[in-house]
């Protein structure tokens, strides 16, 4: 699985929809049921809030600097103003297709917003004199939460009634892109404690190599199905993918030992104040973005609930005022110029 374009970890409810990574459907109709849709996209963006806003990182998420994520979070609020119209709009259309489209993109772009303030919340602290910079844990915990999901939500995919092969083949892209991810997390880890702790070290390689172990046996029931599609055939993919999630919830409850744990880095209150605010604007959006989907799901099996497609309206507003705000107080803590100077602009 070495060499794949991991750009689309965040993705993966589009990923099972057969979305490029523009959110273009391809040529073969892989769209899931609206509603279970809606139902992964509140997954999805509630892990990555609970995940990345209710706690301290202790490492960064990317390379990106405090400058490209204010960048990145204006655009995302006008990507999620589109999708969420589009949403309505086919909404009142009853165009399933378009539904699960344009869910997915909201699921996509909420996690990428959500990540995004995180990583800004860490540059400013790393970036600001005074503040002490943070140790980094062994693990990277989201990126092994985010993989979990992702390798759930296609399992009860792929185990759906009248699944097709080409749906299969989608979820079959999930589970590899995100093994691949957590099975370098394992390797990272190795790496750090080979020096000073050698048996840490062989306990992360053999998770590696059991997570690799495991994803041959899901690769094959995969591909077995994909021959030979049957239902006998089909129950086998969902049977292969829970020893892979029990190795998974292995290596999580491994890295939240004391001496994995790393520290996030000591902020000045001028510092807090600025991320605070930024935190509190994005889990704002996701609360009402939940709520706004959760307005959809009830509209989907129930459409003459007038009052949830009411709601759905007061809610979309709702989020893009929390947006608004998140990209304001991202805009005022950029402008303090408390940060050292932004190694990217001269």
């Amino acid at each position: 699985m070495a060499g794949l374009d991991t750009r689309r970890s965040s993705d993966f409810i589009g990923m099972l929809q057969g979305l490029d990574v523009n959110g273009t459907a391809s040529s073969v109709s892989m769209f899931q049921e609206p509603v279970q849709v809606c139902t992964d996209t509140i997954k999805a963006t509630q892990m990555a809030s609970d995940s990345l806003l209710l706690r301290e990182r202790d490492m960064p998420l990317s390379k990106q600097p405090f400058s490209g994520c204010y960048d990145t979070i204006v655009t995302k609020k006008k990507e999620m103003t589109i999708a969420v119209e589009a949403l309505q709009m086919n909404l009142n259309s009853n165009q399933n297709n378009e539904l699960c489209r344009q869910l997915a993109i909201i699921s996509e772009t909420m996690c990428l917003i959500t990540e995004t303030t995180a990583q800004a919340v860490f540059m400013m602290a790393e970036r600001t004199p005074g503040c002490v910079k943070a140790v980094p844990s062994m693990i990277d915990s989201y990126i092994v939460n985010r993989g979990k999901l992702a390798i759930e939500v296609a399992a009860n995919a792929a185990s759906r009634p009248g699944v097709t092969k080409e749906q299969v083949m989608a979820t079959a892209a999930v589970f590899a892109t995100h093994l691949e991810l957590i099975r370098d997390q394992c390797l990272g880890a190795a790496r750090k404690m080979t020096a000073n702790n050698p048996n840490d070290a062989k306990q992360f390689e053999a998770i590696g190599r059991a997570l690799s172990g495991n994803s041959s046996m899901l690769v094959t029931a995969l591909k077995t199905f994909v021959a030979n599609p049957s239902p006998e055939s089909q129950s086998v993919i969902l049977m292969f993918s829970k020893p892979v999630v029990s190795v998974i919830e292995a290596l999580m409850e491994y890295g939240t030992m004391e001496k994995m744990i790393g520290r996030p880095p000591s902020m000045k209150r001028e510092v807090a104040e600025h991320t605070k605010e930024m935190q509190a604007c994005n889990l704002s959006a996701v609360s009402v973005t939940t709520l706004m989907v959760a307005s959809v799901k009830v509209v989907m099996t129930n459409p003459a609930d007038v009052e949830s497609r009411n709601q759905m309206a007061r809610y979309a507003a709702s989020m893009n005022n929390a947006l608004e705000s998140l990209s304001d107080a991202m805009k005022t803590a950029r402008d303090a110029k408390i940060m050292f100077e932004d190694p990217t602009r001269k």
